[in-house]
């Protein structure tokens, strides 16, 4: 992923029930997520990669949010705003389909083209949850292969991390 080049930023790197995750976080909205990153120090050094001159910071009440979310307590996170303008009208279009994903249920790649208004870009709309920078936030781990199998996640743990967070939605309330 490229540099964000966001101006006024802040990287916030906590421990959760799920590992480490990581945010960064501006004025205008939510830049990235990282999980599934191994250690603490990995990932504020991916962090720094991306936003080299943000101020540090241990916690934040998207922090909290995302570690109560880790420990099975829902949230939808459909108030969290998203710093989108480098994404093209496809991607957000499929961004907000996945972010309208239900907790516990998952779609598939072609269904997420199909409500994204564009039946037939199914392997395009892969391509935009393969980009994905705000994991959770936006649940591309709800998005499945039209064959039943989980398709691909991109973060460092991969399909095992997938299907933790899979688990534990369908175990949450």
């Amino acid at each position: 992923m490229p540099k964000l080049g966001v101006i006024s930023a802040k990287i916030v790197v906590f421990e959760t029930n799920l590992g480490f995750m990581g945010t960064i976080e501006t004025p205008r909205g939510l830049a990235a997520v990282r999980v599934g990153c191994g250690g603490e120090v990995e990932l504020r050094q991916m962090l720094e990669r991306l936003q080299p001159d943000a101020d540090d910071s241990r916690t934040s009440p998207l922090a909290r949010r995302l570690q109560a979310y880790a420990a099975g307590k829902p949230d939808d996170f459909d108030d969290v705003a998203l710093l989108d303008d480098d994404l093209t009208p496809f991607a957000r279009k499929t961004t907000r389909a996945c972010r309208a994903i239900p907790r516990g249920c998952t779609i598939s790649y072609a269904e997420l083209a199909r409500r994204a208004g564009s039946p037939a870009a199914f392997r395009a709309a892969g391509s935009v949850m393969a980009r994905n920078r705000w994991a959770i936030i936006v649940p591309c781990h709800r998005v499945v292969a039209s064959g039943g199998g989980l398709g691909g996640y991109s973060v460092p743990e991969g399909l095992a991390f997938k299907r933790r967070l899979l688990a534990l939605e369908a175990d949450g309330p």
